[in-house]
């Protein structure tokens, strides 16, 4: 199994979960992006393309693993959803915004109005109960527009750097689940 790693806006810095899980993990190939600070959603589909042509140079003969936090998982969605990702078999979305909060940020109207189709692959979507920029309800309406399993992992805010994670050893347990389920179901 090959995993693509899709950070937020500003990618995933030194202490966020991606990062470290990606530092111990050969098999995972992160999204390389011109757009970090200012999203071009075109980058970012590109940007999938390329880590997934990458993803399978790494294990040439295995499905691929979306696990996507923010902003990324949006980005994630509307990939799947045009049709992209022949060779993913699921996608992990970790703390997905609400566009329509006050917070969303304004250097990404291209992500205004996107994934609004859920992709042809299952999804596990991991909110927090106290995410700034998302708040449950709205959590519940992206995880039925999606058809997504929905785990809510407690208090842990958006799920990233601030939150004190580490390696965030919960997250990595329903990851793993998840692609037990989703692979054996493909195979």
């Amino acid at each position: 199994m090959s995993i693509v790693i899709v950070p937020g806006i500003d990618g995933s810095g030194d202490r966020h979960w991606q990062t470290l899980w990606q530092r111990a993990d050969a098999g995972m190939v992160r999204i390389e992006l011109a757009s970090w600070s200012e999203p071009d959603l075109e980058d970012w589909i590109a940007a999938l393309d390329d880590a997934e042509a990458r993803a399978r140079a790494v294990d040439p003969g295995s499905g691929i693993l979306v696990v996507a936090h923010s902003l990324g998982c949006l980005a994630a969605v509307e990939w799947l959803g045009r049709g992209h990702g022949a060779g993913v078999v699921g996608a992990v979305l970790v703390a997905p915004p609400d566009e329509a909060i006050a917070v969303f940020p304004e250097r990404c109207p291209s992500f205004i109005g996107i994934a609004r189709h859920p992709p042809s692959v299952p999804l596990l979507l991991i909110a927090s109960s106290d995410d700034p920029f998302c708040s449950t309800d709205a959590t519940a309406r992206l995880a039925e527009r999606w058809s997504a399993e929905l785990v809510v992992a407690g208090d842990l805010g958006h799920i990233n750097s601030d939150s004190a994670l580490g390696t965030w050893a919960d997250g990595r347990r329903l990851v793993d689940d998840f692609a037990g389920r989703v692979f054996s179901a493909a195979a």
